[in-house]
């Protein structure tokens, strides 16, 4: 139940238009897409295609992902995986999307995030992805050093994603100042395949 209910919440496409407005300097005004893939690839679980713009360079979206929800002994994942031709997915249609096999992409073991649910004093549920660990993956001949995290309400989803310079640690992109909050704005729930 848990994990149909996170899933519900994840697909969709996401705005944080308060937030760019309200603090331009420090946040971007983004479209974050959640599409829960068309067939089932990644079982067990359920998987989502994953990519996010500035709403001003909608056909440059950029970060496209797999991002898979699973339970395993009570406890709740996310699981990364990266595209091995990132571009060529870049804002695929539904139809496309389906092409999607385990040969498009790579698992990224350090990028696994166990999720608490907690019930909130209106009885809904709210999920919160988080781990201390760093996930690194390469791209091209660089190493990429990332530090994932999000929490998922009913219609909202705070993403704590940060890029992390491997040389010094520091944070150079993503949820400097705290989180970016974005309001679904489209629910893609129905698209969901069950686990």
């Amino acid at each position: 139940m848990p994990l149909t209910i996170l899933a519900q919440y994840l697909a969709g496409e996401f705005q944080n238009s308060q937030q760019a407005i309200t603090n331009p300097a420090w946040y971007v005004h983004l479209k974050l897409w959640h599409r829960p893939l068309p067939k089932q690839v990644f079982a067990p679980g359920i998987a989502f295609f994953c990519e996010q713009a500035n709403v001003y360079k909608l056909e440059q979206a950029y970060r496209q992902r797999i991002v898979v929800i699973y339970e395993q002994n009570n406890q709740l994942w996310a699981q990364y995986y990266k595209f091995h031709q990132p571009d060529a997915w870049r804002r695929a249609s539904q139809s496309r999307l389906s092409e999607i096999t385990l040969q498009d992409v790579e698992i990224l073991p350090t990028c696994l995030l166990p999720i608490e649910v907690e019930t909130q004093s209106d009885q809904s549920l709210e999920f919160n992805a988080r781990t201390d660990n760093l996930c690194y993956f390469t791209y091209g001949d660089a190493t990429y050093h990332v530090k994932l995290g999000f929490t998922a309400r009913k219609y909202q989803l705070l993403s704590y994603d940060q890029g992390i310079d491997t040389k010094t640690g520091q944070v150079i992109w993503g949820a400097i100042l705290g989180p970016f909050e974005f309001t679904k704005v489209i629910d893609l729930s129905e698209e969901i395949k069950p686990a």
